[in-house]
């Protein structure tokens, strides 16, 4: 599989499901489908542990009913290829119509969840003529099923910016919200369309705005504006960019280690490469060790799962840590002492500047206002009498007569730093 395996790709016209499917058997479909994905043309059987199913879709419970409620819903679902009833609406049959259930068979056995899909759907789910990617890790963090409608049907277009505008009844299939009570639009905009919105904006990895359009005063169009959270704009990048998960070392480790396919693949899409390198390290070293008494994946479940720490990997960080911070003390003091050598040499130059620049009765009469002023005081009085004007002793008295002297030391000194690569 040449893309991202966090991504399940899937026909547009099979997202919209004109039908209320409900969030579990969404969910579930799709969880199916990334777990099928690379074997769809080869395989007519897949296989998945139902534990891994359930976590996969942030199903906690170990109350399987409404798992069989969710497949009951799949294998009874109808999708077709002519999703807005175009071709039929007028007497005739499109060349690309198509019709399928979104699951063709299903059985459990000993925990372990066995289905197919029909082969004109798998056909289509991995050749599409247009497919989009959806993320398995978004999709886990939806409540409503209206709100995960809502959001498949809208992040592909965070690259064009818009849905474009399609009228009401179009969004009512795609969001299932064909109940007659939805008939009325404030009713549907205010139990179905804006929680949706909500949700969206909330949880997931785009922002949605609504647009629409009125038709004798009526709402009869919307639409809506799609835009990439800045801090998601990393997750949704092309696959050749990234690399493939399922090319992955860490994939083919976790595989090797008794990890299921689609448990690998969610793992790695949800904690990130570097976290599951730290655990692949973990169990390695308790290999060594013979520390781990059970089952290596069981160890390594628990580890993903609960954040185990190496105490080799921790007392290397720990040491890094204490070298980084060193090594900042150190350039702190580097540059504290070079800043006040340099402020100094900026002092002495201005003060022989500003002394050089005056005229011999300037020079005279400086001197006799320093002499008034410290008249109280014996030992610069002394020192004025000794060395007139040279006096390091009355550096600050000649400084202040110095217009904007502290605006172009700092500067002087901001300059000097940054050539001497001591500030960037």
């Amino acid at each position: 599989m040449t893309e991202l395996a966090r991504d399940v790709k899937k026909h547009v016209a099979a997202i919209r499901i004109s039908n209320e499917i409900g969030l579990m058997p969404r969910k579930m479909w799709n969880i199916l489908l990334l777990n099928a994905y690379d074997s769809l043309l080869t395989r007519q059987q897949h296989t998945i542990h139902l534990g891994v199913l359930s976590e996969a879709m942030g199903y906690n419970s170990r109350n399987y009913v409404r798992l069989r409620e969710s497949l009951e819903k799949l294998s009874t679902t109808a999708v077709t290829w002519d999703i807005g009833g175009k071709a039929v609406e007028a007497g005739q049959w499109s060349r690309h119509f198509s019709i399928s259930s979104l699951l063709s068979w299903g059985k459990v056995e000993d925990g372990v969840l066995y289905y197919g899909f029909s082969p004109i759907l798998a056909e289509l789910l991995y050749n599409p003529e247009i497919y989009q990617r959806i993320s398995i890790a978004q999709q886990r963090l939806f409540r409503t099923a209206y709100g995960l409608a809502l959001w498949e049907n809208c992040v592909r277009y965070s690259n064009t910016g818009s849905t474009g505008l399609l009228p009401v009844e179009d969004w009512r299939q795609l969001l299932g919200a064909m109940a007659k009570t939805y008939d009325e639009y404030r009713r549907f905009s205010q139990k179905v369309l804006m929680p949706a919105l909500r949700e969206v904006n909330a949880v997931s990895n785009i922002e949605v705005r609504l647009k629409v359009r009125r038709t004798n005063r009526r709402v009869s169009h919307l639409g809506f504006l799609v835009r990439l959270k800045e801090a998601a704009a990393g997750t949704i990048v092309s696959p050749a960019v990234l690399g493939s998960i399922a090319e992955s070392m860490e994939f083919r480790q976790l595989l090797e280690y008794g990890i299921t396919d689609v448990q690998a693949k969610l793992w790695i899409q949800e904690h990130g490469f570097e976290y599951i390198r730290e655990k692949l390290a973990l169990v390695e070293e308790k290999r060594l060790n013979n520390s781990i008494s059970n089952s290596v994946a069981g160890f390594l479940a628990t580890a993903v799962r609960n954040d185990f720490k190496s105490e080799k990997l921790t007392q290397q960080v720990a040491e890094a840590a204490a070298r980084k911070k060193q090594q900042q003390e150190g350039q702190e003091r580097q540059l504290k002492t070079r800043r006040e050598a340099l402020m100094r040499e900026y002092e002495q130059q201005a003060r022989r500047a500003f002394l050089d620049a005056l005229a011999p009765d300037a020079r005279k009469q400086l001197l006799q206002e320093l002499q008034e002023a410290k008249r109280d005081d014996l030992f610069l009085r002394e020192e004025l009498a000794r060395l007139g004007l040279e006096s390091p002793f009355i550096g600050h008295e000649i400084l202040v007569r110095i217009p904007d002297y502290k605006k172009r030391r700092d500067k002087y000194v901001h300059n000097s730093l940054k050539k001497l690569g001591l500030l960037v």
